[in-house]
């Protein structure tokens, strides 16, 4: 029900900023062989390689009907997809099986695998073809044709969420909020927190033409391969960090930044920065004038029942920058990244992170620091205090991390 709500509001209310052409981005051109498709994750990207650094592209594909989009998708899955012979063979077959009526209808309605109701979660657990309407692909080998689903699932879920973008224009439900994000993150000050992202043309080869952001590589080790005890070994300003990511997070509405969703650097011995990507959850930047932002790890409420700031601490520097924001600067800077409807919200929620911290300065003293006062004791009032905090969720949570490997349902 809930899917079915997000895609209704996609489709009259919830739309993106209209892109019409790419006449205005810079183009890139690589070699074949420097392009890798990366599958195990919500939404398809490549990892590109060029000179000599690692780069992280996200297409953004026109709105066509259901039927050529799937023939589309297909084609850069069998292009780029590092596929066995065996199952490469079969790719005309493939293609007439899946461009059946009913089989279109049940691949357009499949859902989401984190949703036990769905078509493809009953797909895994059950590896019953009937599902979609293609017993006749069975005789293929069984992790040939999951890697296929996991491949189509986040593809497919991306054009409903773009069910309100004109035919023929651009898909950029997703990536407007990755670029709106970076946006913000600069004009606060805290652009360290978000990697570098823009759009461009991308040339593969001498004749494939694609059209999307690129990111650059966010440096860093992930916090899940970073043991409880050693998380434990961070500095104040990673603590300063997390406040600064939760606070960009309430003004973005941006609700996964779990830290499978981040990285961390190291100074001294120290865990001390964040570099947070993904800033593309499908809920950032709704149409919501609530900072009081829960996160999907389940983070403490931004807000107390008063309406303060429920952080002990924020960045002096960082609420000035939003203090001093006018209407003129949101309206300006977003303008051609997010729709009118976003940026009026955005602008609302501005307003309400204001009121917060004017709020919250007359209750709290020391409630803005300098980036020399952050220090452990702080650090540690806020940790026992009971609340989940950025800081709280990175030591000591416990949740599964999302899963998306092709192993986990064989």
């Amino acid at each position: 029900m809930k899917q079915a709500i997000l895609y209704i509001l996609c489709r009259f209310l919830y739309k993106p900023y209209t892109y019409s052409s790419d006449n205005n981005c810079s183009t890139l051109s690589i070699k074949f062989s420097d392009v890798a498709l990366i599958k195990g994750t919500t939404f398809n990207l490549y990892k590109i390689l060029y000179n000599e650094k690692n780069y992280y592209f996200r297409e953004i594909k026109k709105h066509v009907c259901f039927s050529d989009f799937l023939k589309e998708i297909l084609n850069d899955y069998f292009l780029f997809g590092n596929l066995s012979k065996k199952f490469y063979s079969q790719r005309d077959f493939i293609y007439s099986i899946f461009m059946r009526r009913n089989t279109l209808i049940n691949i357009y309605n499949m859902g989401i695998v984190n949703d036990c109701n769905s078509r493809i979660y009953k797909f895994f657990k059950t590896h019953d073809f009937s599902i979609f309407d293609i017993e006749e692909l069975s005789f293929l080998n069984l992790c040939d044709v999951l890697d296929l689903f996991q491949y189509l699932w986040g593809e497919v879920y991306l054009y409903r969420l773009n069910g309100g973008v004109k035919k023929n224009y651009y898909q950029t439900f997703n990536s407007s909020k990755s670029l709106a994000t970076k946006k913000l993150a600069d004009i606060i000050g805290i652009g360290n927190l978000i990697p570098n992202i823009r759009t461009i043309k991308l040339i593969i080869g001498n004749n494939i033409v694609k059209y999307g952001t690129l990111m650059d590589e966010a440096e860093g080790i992930s916090p899940t391969k970073i043991s409880i005890g050693d998380r434990k070994k961070f500095s104040p300003n990673f603590y300063r960090s997390c406040c600064s990511l939760n606070l960009l997070d309430a003004l973005t509405n941006e609700k996964d930044h779990r830290p499978g969703n981040y990285f961390v650097n190291y100074k001294k011995g120290l865990i001390d920065t964040i570099v947070a990507f993904d800033n593309d959850a499908p809920l950032t930047f709704f149409l919501t004038p609530s900072i009081n932002l829960v996160s999907y790890f389940n983070s403490s409420p931004f807000l107390t029942r008063n309406g303060l700031i429920k952080m002990n601490h924020i960045d002096c520097d960082i609420a000035n920058s939003i203090l001093n924001l006018t209407k003129k600067d949101v309206y300006s800077n977003f303008s051609n990244i997010l729709s009118k409807k976003q940026i009026c919200f955005l602008y609302i929620r501005i307003k309400h992170m204001k009121r917060a911290i004017m709020r919250t300065m007359k209750v709290k003293s020391n409630f803005l620091l300098k980036k020399s006062d952050w220090n452990y004791t702080m650090a540690n009032e806020e940790i026992s205090s009971g609340d989940n905090t950025y800081l709280w969720i990175f030591l000591y949570d416990n949740h599964n991390e999302n899963d998306y490997s092709v192993s986990k349902y064989l």
